[in-house]
């Protein structure tokens, strides 16, 4: 099983964002007498980014087992990697394609180290589903 992480950069300003947010939201809430429903938005933004934070460090970008690839983000696209029927690299992303969907693989969100992996992996799917069509 392969699991293409994130870039370190992108979680730790999730973890930032979110640590910021919970100050803000902390010390606003100790700093005013009176405290309507509203002033917990900032605690409400933090608890979501820092969620998104753990989720995406523990998931990951993609998966890639024997028998699917499967990209975790809120839409949780599986394919089955014996229906891929094309996959096409463009500047900033891979596009997979079957014959019903499409899943769409954004480079920019990728470790480097995992992004080595995933041009071979990719590349070994390609040949893989070329050579069993023929």
């Amino acid at each position: 099983m392969i699991k293409v992480k994130y870039k370190k950069k992108k979680l730790i300003y999730k973890l930032i964002f979110g640590v910021i947010w919970l100050f803000i939201g902390v010390f606003t809430l100790l700093e005013k007498n009176e405290i309507y429903w509203t002033d917990y938005g900032f605690i409400i933004l933090s608890v979501v980014y820092l969620i998104s934070y753990f989720f995406q460090l523990e998931e990951q970008y993609l998966t890639i087992d024997n028998e699917f690839i499967c990209l975790n983000d809120s839409q949780d696209k599986k394919f089955y990697l014996g229906d891929i029927t094309s996959i096409e690299k463009q500047a900033d992303e891979y596009i997979l394609k079957t014959n019903e969907k499409v899943m769409i693989l954004n480079i920019d969100l990728i470790d480097a180290d995992s992004l080595e992996k995933i041009d071979k992996e990719l590349e070994k799917i390609q040949l893989k589903n070329l050579n069993t069509k023929v």
